[in-house]
């Protein structure tokens, strides 16, 4: 009976192993394959895919960037490409899910994309995002003073333009008054 019980049981461990290894090999590479390169418009995403907090942004501003369908506890590193400006690396929380945050400023202004790699399942996202010029009215009122206050120095010169005249004056008066 005992003898009966073991093969019994060795038998049930064989058939599960048999149908939960490649359930879950064929689960990983549908993941990967279905994941690869998807790009979502919803933020944050809510299947497997990258967004991105805005389309379009102010350079020097920032802009978040959010991967999901990762291993959990993956490493995944980020990079804004165009010019390259690496975004460092993020470990994956359980649900998957690593969050970047993309500065601008090194960024010329023009069109640029954020590629997240995650090193385990060899999964790679990526999301393209503009970036813009400070326009005048934007940046009007963050101007760096760069002048002098005008008034203090019209004054100035006004006061020395009167005390010219006057001793002018002066001088004439005291030639005609002499002679």
């Amino acid at each position: 009976m005992p003898k009966n019980r073991c093969a019994r049981y060795a038998a049930a461990v064989v058939a599960a192993a048999a149908f939960c290894v490649p359930s879950f090999m064929l689960a990983a590479s549908a993941s990967a394959a279905t994941c690869q390169g998807q790009t979502t418009t919803a933020y944050p995403p809510a299947a497997c895919g990258i967004a991105l907090s805005a389309s379009s942004v102010v350079q020097g501003s920032s802009l978040t960037a959010v991967g999901k369908g990762f291993q959990p506890g993956e490493q995944v590193s980020g990079v804004a490409h165009s010019t390259p400006v690496s975004l460092g690396t993020q470990t994956a929380n359980a649900q998957g899910v690593v969050t970047f945050t993309v500065p601008t400023a090194p960024l010329a202004p023009g069109s640029h994309s954020v590629v997240l790699n995650g090193t385990a399942a060899a999964l790679t996202m990526s999301a393209t995002f503009t970036v813009t010029q400070v326009s005048a009215s934007q940046n009007q009122g963050n101007l760096a003073h760069t002048g002098t206050d005008v008034a203090t120095l019209a004054g100035a010169g006004a006061a020395l333009v009167v005390a010219g005249a006057a001793a002018v004056v002066a001088v004439k008066r005291r030639r005609h008054s002499e002679a």
